[in-house]
């Protein structure tokens, strides 16, 4: 059904019940996963490189290779809703598990957050930063936290009401891969063919206001 054409990206639906596939062409398949039957396609212009459907079962966000823009598709409709613009290519893309934002992540080193609550996938005010290009992220379960791995080797742990970094966590390799535990306790990462578990409390926290005394308390 995709003609052989390489599959970019996989996600399931909230319920399980589906699991939807990205092809290099902008083909977008949704199947059954008990019987593997296909219910629908449809397409979206561009490769895909990344795709999300959001908690309630509504949207599915697809990240675009060029154009510098992700796509919002509504799936009860199947109409395209939205097109976020943001610099790059859009290699991660991830909704809070409360279903009210959405993160892209660029290749330009820039996450940006949406507003979904409100249907308007506005751009909120706060961009968070990192090193190198954005390749995987995650919300944390009670959505305080989201966690972003990049090309340089590190995961950026982004505290969400105050808009800022509160830890980074050193790496072997580029990040591919981030998942929180259903309780958040632990937080699972992957970089080159290792795969490492956090604990996710014992974690230390620097808040930006208090970088200098926490670096110079370090100092010999």
């Amino acid at each position: 059904s995709h003609d052989n054409k390489v599959i970019d990206a996989v996600a399931f639906t909230p319920d399980g019940k589906q699991v939807i596939t990205a092809d290099e062409n902008g083909l977008v398949c949704i199947w059954n996963v008990e019987n593997g039957e296909k219910s629908q396609c449809f397409n979206i212009e561009g490769v895909i490189l990344s795709i999300a459907v959001s908690p309630n079962g509504k949207y599915l966000v697809a990240g675009i290779e060029e154009g510098n823009h992700s796509i919002v598709w509504d799936l009860t409709t199947q109409t395209q809703v939205a097109t976020l613009e943001q610099a790059g290519r859009i290699k991660a893309v991830q909704f809070s598990k409360d279903g009210k934002l959405l993160a892209t992540g660029s290749s330009e080193t820039t996450v940006y957050l949406w507003n979904v609550e409100d249907g308007s996938f506005s751009r909120m005010e706060n961009k968070l930063l990192v090193n190198g290009e954005v390749l995987s992220m995650d919300f944390s379960p009670d959505n305080k936290h989201l966690a972003v791995g990049d090309s340089t080797g590190y995961v950026y742990l982004f505290d969400q009401a105050l808009g800022q970094e509160v830890a980074r966590l050193p790496h072997v390799d580029k990040v591919t891969s981030i998942s929180f535990s259903a309780d958040g306790s632990q937080l699972a990462t992957v970089a080159r063919k290792t795969v490492l578990l956090w604990n996710v409390p014992s974690i230390p926290l620097v808040m930006r206001d208090n970088l200098m005394e926490t670096a110079c308390a370090r100092l010999i």
